[in-house]
């Protein structure tokens, strides 16, 4: 839908200039042809929009910015992985829904301006197929984006376009009973019922599909090398796992007081944007987001100078921060010190505690308590991120080794290079829409690019079988 909207603020530019060239072309013609009537009229001037808006998404928007990204000549992948691994691992395929939707106004308008020269779906498949190569070569010269996708979504719009010209034109005549109907109208009618299902079945199938997994899929968003070597080690053997689901331990209300407690903020929560947040003054805050996480920050878009960054000792800090998770009502028994957390730009403290921590037989929590100190060991955040989790069931799972394949199955994009698998070991990831933790086998690989430069590769595959 981003798209959609991103164009909204040029149809008063496209409006504009569809006048001018409409009307000074029909004032060219007015003299050399018989008066048309007002619906040609109309649907000469909504196409000539459509031309200028057609030219403007194909030749003047970018995609891409190299050329592995500039071109696909994989048909249809992202409907595959849609079906396959969810629509939440294939983000293009609303995408190819919107360039069939593009070719729409070309199938319908044409048989109205002139219905001798498209009065067949021969004729508009011809003229959508040559326009879509004619574009996707233009595309692909001036150093843009071309897919074939574009090309079959194209197509088969200005098909979709015409079958609904056929059916709105049988329906003018069911209610015009003047009106007759073309002799090779029950043709076309058939071949346009073929078109819509054709057309709109593969998406009717993403949605049933999405929807239905017990446990939801599992977010895929790492890259696919070209090759991949497994070490021996890897298991190809199948073991079984536990799937949890979320257990709700504090009410929303109770969260909310409780943080309003321990910071002594005043003001009111609002919502918006999924997101609970109180504001104190201009730069403290608290964010309440979905399954109870949160998080307070002491120096919300701050200047780092308000907070110089002369933390305490590492062995000092460990102690101040589990201070302040009593403050926050926090059993600091109930937690372990993991890690100082590295790769952030400011020279605080990044303390990590807790990334799962066995709560009983019949349950986990999962996730991460997130501590960041100044000054004297001044408290700038404090965020929680656990998640307490009851057994739901134990599963089969695929084996480690067939877990990679799967990985080089699915991915956002391919990556040039080899990635030696070192080991697979059992993860976890949590769907936020079902709330179910999903046991998975997550990858450690080292990925050498063709440059030389090496990167660390770890897809997080579901496991259940």
């Amino acid at each position: 839908m981003s798209y959609i909207f991103n164009l909204l603020p040029i149809l008063p530019i496209v409006f504009v200039i569809t006048a001018v060239i409409y009307f000074s072309v029909y004032r060219l013609l007015r003299s050399r042809r018989e008066r048309p009537s007002k619906l040609t009229l109309l649907a000469e001037f909504v196409f000539v929009g459509w031309i200028v808006m057609f030219l403007y998404i194909t030749q003047i928007t970018t995609f891409g910015d190299d050329f592995s990204k500039m071109l696909n000549f994989r048909p249809l992948r992202p409907v595959y992985i849609a079906i396959k691994y969810g629509a939440s691992n294939a983000d293009m395929t609303w995408q190819i829904l919107l360039s069939a939707f593009m070719f729409v106004p070309l199938g319908f308008l044409l048989p109205i301006i002139s219905t001798e020269n498209f009065k067949s779906f021969p004729s508009v498949f011809i003229l959508s197929l040559d326009l879509s190569l004619l574009t996707e070569t233009s595309q692909i010269l001036t150093g843009r984006h071309a897919d074939i996708d574009d090309i079959i979504a194209n197509t088969m719009g200005g098909l979709l376009g015409f079958a609904m010209y056929v059916i709105c034109l049988g329906f003018y005549c069911l209610f015009k009973r003047a009106a007759d109907l073309p002799k090779n109208y029950a043709l076309n009618l058939t071949i346009s019922i073929v078109v819509i299902l054709t057309t709109l079945s593969p998406f009717i199938m993403i949605n049933i599909l999405s929807n239905r997994g017990e446990f939801g899929y599992v977010y895929y968003s790492h890259l696919r090398p070209d090759k991949v070597e497994i070490s021996n080690s890897v298991s190809s053997q199948k073991i079984s796992a536990n799937v949890y689901r979320y257990a709700e331990r504090e009410t929303l209300e109770d969260l909310r007081n409780r943080l309003r407690d321990a910071t002594g903020f005043s003001g009111e929560y609002y919502f918006e944007n999924d997101i609970y947040t109180l504001e104190n003054g201009e730069n403290e805050r608290i964010f309440i987001y979905d399954h109870n996480t949160w998080s307070v920050c002491y120096n919300y878009e701050a200047d780092d100078e308000v907070y110089p960054s002369l933390p305490p000792a590492p062995s000092e800090a460990i102690d101040m921060a589990k201070s302040y998770l009593e403050r926050f009502e926090i059993d600091a028994n109930t937690v372990t010190f993991q890690e100082f957390e590295q790769g952030y730009a400011d020279n605080n403290l990044h303390l990590v505690f807790s990334g799962i921590s066995n709560d009983n037989d019949d349950g986990l929590i999962w996730g991460a308590l997130r501590v960041t100190l100044g000054e004297n060991g001044k408290l700038i955040a404090i965020e929680d991120t656990r998640l307490p989790c009851e057994l739901y069931r134990e599963v089969e799972t695929i084996s480690p080794r067939e877990s990679v394949w799967i990985a080089l199955d699915v991915g956002v994009e391919s990556w040039h290079g080899t990635a030696v698998v070192r080991d697979v070991r059992p993860s976890y990831y949590f769907n936020k829409n079902t709330g179910f933790l999903i046991p998975t086998w997550q990858t450690e690989a080292t990925f050498t690019a063709a440059s030389g430069d090496e990167y660390e590769w770890s897809p997080n595959i579901d496991s259940v079988n």
